[in-house]
């Protein structure tokens, strides 16, 4: 959905939005974004330490998430979002420069004992 609002200096200013289901506005910058921004944070951090260093075998690594979305968008490198299909780029991007095989694995949120900070927070605001 794409929101026209008046800014103060009385332009139109555009503003992209997805439409949840429940009926209320989110930001394309959701938690589901940061959930797969930190898998393809970890691929371009540590890929170039994971890659075997004479180049002859591909890499298998594990992500264990308990976000479905960012599951699902780094498995398949397919996503309606436009941040998680630049993400999807980057990550298809470093897969290959790394020679490694990315595969995604849920875990459930009780069970996830070290959360990321972006999806809790220590105490609430």
């Amino acid at each position: 959905m794409l929101e026209s609002k008046i800014g103060e200096n009385g332009l139109g200013q555009s503003q992209d939005r997805q439409q949840p289901t429940d009926g209320t506005t989110q930001s394309q910058f959701s938690i589901n974004v940061r959930e797969h921004f930190c898998i393809a944070l970890a691929i371009a951090t540590w890929g170039p330490l994971l890659t075997d260093p004479l180049g002859l075998n591909t890499v298998h690594v594990e992500i264990l998430t308990d976000n479905t979305s960012a599951l699902a968008w780094s498995t398949s490198l397919v996503s309606s979002n436009s941040y998680s299909q630049e993400l999807n780029r980057w990550f298809g991007l470093h897969q290959a420069m790394h020679q490694l095989h990315v595969s995604s694995r849920y875990i459930q949120g009780v069970l996830n004992t070290n959360p990321d900070p972006g999806s809790r927070a220590l105490r609430e605001p």
